[in-house]
């Protein structure tokens, strides 16, 4: 053992030594002073039913967070692999920067409630983006997958669409205020014309009324 303390103490130990079956655990990142993180893999080793030993195989986050990358379709997606309890296991962006922590207990996945699938909109935790995110629980381990979806990319085509609209807007409508401009300019010297057409018809009804 790195940290000095006898293996039999460790929590990977006294899990298997409670459950006394053959069960995968996985043990959330630990770091040893200045070192790696690592994320322990562990099996019980069972000989008539009782515990024999523990299998332990150490991995670092890294090989987690690489699986997840191939699943995001933006830059500004990540996807991360929590412990029931909120602790981060991996994550696809600044792994580094998580590990260690644990997410703020109001999430809706982390509810006792909580389904086994679901989604919600929320700042993240790790680098203040808004996403909308998706969750699924493992089935097997405590452990859910999170892929969080870049609100900004989402709604870029529909603020491209709005800028588009504005522009047309700011374009179309001074030609509709000049088209009107000019037709009602036209009504209005069409009807002075047909003013002086009519006073001119009166005036010269009144003309030939006085020779007669």
């Amino acid at each position: 053992s790195r940290t000095g303390a006898p293996i039999t103490q460790r929590d990977f130990f006294a899990f298997h030594a409670s459950k006394r079956r053959d069960e995968l655990h996985v043990n959330p990142p630990v770091r040893h002073a200045s070192g790696p993180w690592e994320v322990l893999l562990s099996r019980p080793i069972l000989h008539q039913g009782q515990l024999a030993g523990v299998a332990v195989m150490a991995l670092s986050p890294d090989h987690f967070s690489s699986a997840l990358k191939p699943h995001l379709t933006a830059q500004g997606d990540a996807a991360s692999l929590i412990f029931t309890d909120g602790t981060y296991l991996a994550r696809s962006h600044d792994s580094e920067r998580v590990l260690g922590t644990r997410l703020p207990a109001d999430r809706p996945f982390l509810q006792p409630d909580a389904p086994a699938t679901g989604a919600f909109r929320a700042v993240a935790y790790a680098d203040g983006r808004p996403r909308i995110y998706g969750w699924a629980r493992l089935r097997t381990l405590p452990l859910l997958v999170a892929l969080g979806l870049d609100e900004a990319t989402i709604l870029a085509p529909a603020e491209h669409e709005i800028h588009l609209s504005k522009l047309r807007n700011l374009i179309i409508l001074p030609g509709v205020l000049l088209l009107c401009g000019g037709v009602s300019a036209l009504l209005f010297s069409s009807a002075r014309k047909q003013d002086r057409l009519t006073a001119h018809d009166s005036l010269m009804r009144a003309t030939l009324d006085a020779t007669a």
